[in-house]
């Protein structure tokens, strides 16, 4: 955990085995509250325990809008102030939204899914579900809906931008990187030209069916 200037001990320190099965905690007394301890496992620990887990299994936590668009999942991913909780208030009712700044992503058999978490964005999506997940769309800001077609290298260079990855740590970044290529390579990647209005309904059920969508 970083320090502050005037601490020269971190408040909590966490040590775990290489594949994060077992891990230990361990707390400073300055976290005791009427002489109780509340779950040290919480933001941020959390997200980076759960990151280096989810190298292991060729997974990762990508900073994205989460959408069920028919019992599948497409995810949108964006940098910070790029439209993703704007484009889950636009697409509401009509696609449930299970997050609106970050997902899971996992390998199942053949695929990948992608599941909500606890860490919602300024909207407040967090739920705990998981779907198959078949398409990824960047957010570009547009005047018409639209989806473009991308090539699996531009989709790696841009899903690293917005992923969790644990940098820091040789063997945990070359496990994550290789799910990251893996997952380009087996899910349609696009651009995903949204306008601000419900009309990006349209860009996001082609996301879906991983077809291309011209301006209308």
């Amino acid at each position: 955990m970083a320090l502050p200037a005037d601490r020269d001990k971190p408040l909590l320190s966490a040590r775990f085995d290489q594949q994060v099965t077992r891990i230990r905690v361990v707390c400073s007394p300055e976290l005791l509250v009427d002489d109780r301890l509340f779950n040290p496992v919480r933001y941020p620990l959390d997200q980076l325990l759960m990151m280096h887990r989810l190298a292991c299994e060729s997974g990762l936590i990508v900073h994205c809008a989460l959408i069920d668009v028919g019992g599948v999942a497409v995810i949108c991913p964006g940098v910070s102030g790029a439209g993703k909780t704007t484009l889950t208030r636009q697409l509401t009712p009509d696609f449930p939204v299970l997050s609106d700044d970050r997902a899971v992503i996992r390998k199942s058999g053949e695929g990948y899914e992608a599941h909500g978490t606890p860490w919602p964005g300024e909207g407040g999506f967090a739920v705990n579900r998981g779907l198959p997940l078949r398409g990824i769309g960047f957010i570009q800001q547009a005047e018409k809906p639209r989806t473009e077609r991308i090539s699996q290298g531009e989709a790696i260079r841009r899903l690293v931008r917005v992923a969790s990855l644990p940098f820091f740590d040789r063997v945990a970044s070359d496990r994550a990187f290789s799910g990251v290529a893996d997952l380009c390579g087996r899910v349609p990647a696009f651009l995903l030209h949204v306008p601000a209005a419900r009309e990006a309904r349209e860009a996001v059920r082609a996301l879906a069916i991983g077809r291309e969508l011209t301006g209308l």
